[in-house]
């Protein structure tokens, strides 16, 4: 029964606190026989019992605190990191041959299946940290990770995967584990005492609501369709390191800078330039959205890269801001067209993602201190906006890890690294996607790739008819080297 376990109870870091409360969800595909599949599940299970006994914060559940809205986390011995295993051969519509073959497209990975269950309503709530299921098609194994984003963001799940596939081989890593954010309290103004709403000011890409849907939710304004009733749609496009030199050569001639752009900030420029015609195209701009004038880019930006280098060392915990740029909505279009335009938009995201220093980041660690109930703390930011756009990266979300499944595998040219003990292999995953139970609207994705690869991975998904309307932009398509389904 809940509260009577023998458990340890600690509110997670203020900045968990005002993060998104469901789990990320990362897919690594494993090329396994068909009659491996009981020996491999058992591995699998048999690691993360150990896991669970090394780090049992992963092993951990969460539930709200006494503080309203503020979540703990509650480790005890008697928990481990969920985990099952389901044979989809019959349903899931693909072999793993043909999903290699077809370079792993991304609808295969769009399911309710794919989805799992983290809110966290109450006291009584028993929410896992991390879990992990294995689902397994003919030829291959899909291996489903899930980390609880209260704690922790991509950056916490990839030490999870390193913790997890070193299990695997049976070698214990070291890893970090400080949730202590004192060092960037520092001089908040906190003696100033000044309230949430004064804080808040300083912090536009937030707004505070007053429904608990939070935190960090985009906040949909009034008006227009709910978001279940687009029909939307997603693919991956593919950038080579030619195509991405190209843009960036195309910006340092027409806006000079200190330093070239990088392959993020011009990836992110074209799509949204292109994304946000084939929207605006198909789709109709609300009057009660906001002005129709002003297009909005969001970028998380993790800030252990830009500020606290040194006192963040060891810290586990999220660790993510958001760096939000305005253009105007015309430029935006033109900048699809017209180069120097586009330059400019590109030199635009560059300077709001630098904006991120100490101060940007004590600012957010004042108001989410202030905030009486995080869950009331949303992001300035609806979806359903045509000329919008979010963009991420998980380009270096542990596709190199090397994992032991538990089973001699067939020697093969992707994936095979050297022999492990007992004649075993050491495996890499053939290919890493993000798995989701339905389409985003406005979202973009970087995915996880090898070290020294030069093509970059773009997953975009939109509503289906700006999609159909992109998918013949050629002034899109000639920076694409192929897209996938």
């Amino acid at each position: 029964m809940p509260g009577h376990e023998k458990a340890s109870v600690t509110p997670l870091s203020i900045w968990d606190q005002c993060t998104s409360r469901f789990h990320i969800r990362l897919l690594l595909c494993f090329e396994v026989e068909n009659s491996q599949r009981e020996q491999v599940a058992s591995h699998l299970a048999d690691t993360l019992g150990r896991l669970s006994s090394l780090r049992p914060d992963y092993a951990g559940r969460l539930h709200l605190g006494h503080r309203q809205g503020w979540v703990c986390l509650r480790e005890s011995p008697d928990y481990e990191i969920p985990f099952d295993a389901h044979d989809i051969t019959d349903e899931f519509g693909y072999t793993y041959q043909e999903l290699k073959e077809a370079s792993f497209p991304a609808k295969p990975f769009v399911h309710p299946r794919f989805g799992y269950e983290g809110a966290i309503e109450s006291p009584e709530s028993r929410v896992p940290v991390a879990a992990v299921r294995a689902w397994f098609i003919d030829g291959g194994m899909l291996l489903a990770t899930f980390l609880h984003h209260a704690f922790g963001d991509g950056a916490c799940l990839l030490e999870f995967l390193r913790a997890f596939a070193a299990q695997s081989r049976g070698v214990h890593v070291e890893l970090s584990g400080d949730r202590s954010l004192e060092f960037v309290r520092g001089n908040t103004g906190h003696e100033k005492a000044r309230s949430f709403d004064q804080v808040l000011k300083s912090c536009p890409e937030f707004v505070k609501t007053l429904l608990s849907m939070g935190p960090n939710q985009p906040t949909l304004r009034p008006g227009g369709r709910s978001q279940d009733a687009y029909c939307k749609d997603g693919r991956i496009f593919v950038f080579t390191a030619v195509a991405i030199q190209g843009l960036k050569d195309t910006v340092s001639r027409l806006a000079p800078g200190p330093r070239p752009p990088s392959s993020y900030v011009v990836l992110a420029s074209l799509i949204w330039a292109h994304a946000a015609r084939a929207r605006l195209s198909t789709e109709t701009h609300e009057a009660s959205w906001g002005p129709a004038d002003v297009a909005t880019m969001t970028n998380p930006v993790n800030w252990r890269y830009r500020a606290f280098k040194e006192e963040s060392k060891g810290y586990y915990g999220n660790s993510a801001v958001l760096a939000q740029t305005t253009f105007n909505t015309d430029d935006l279009l033109r900048a699809c067209e017209d180069e120097v335009m586009w330059a400019s938009l590109v030199r635009r995201v560059e300077s709001c993602i630098r904006r991120v220093d100490e101060e940007y980041v004590r600012k957010r660690f004042e108001l989410f201190d202030n905030a009486d109930d995080p869950r009331a703390l949303g992001l300035l930011m609806d979806p359903r906006v045509p000329q919008d756009l979010a963009f991420n990266t998980w380009r270096e979300f542990g596709a190199d890890e090397e994992w032991d499944l538990g089973v001699c595998v067939a020697h093969r040219e992707n994936g095979v690294e050297r022999n492990g003990d007992g004649g075993r292999r050491y495996v890499k995953p053939d290919q890493l996607r993000r798995s989701q139970d339905d389409w985003n609207i406005g979202g973009t994705l970087i995915l996880p790739a090898r070290k020294g690869s030069e093509d970059y991975e773009v997953l975009l998904t939109i509503p289906a008819p700006a999609m159909q309307l992109l998918c013949c932009d050629r002034g899109f398509l000639k920076w694409v080297d192929r897209m996938h389904e």
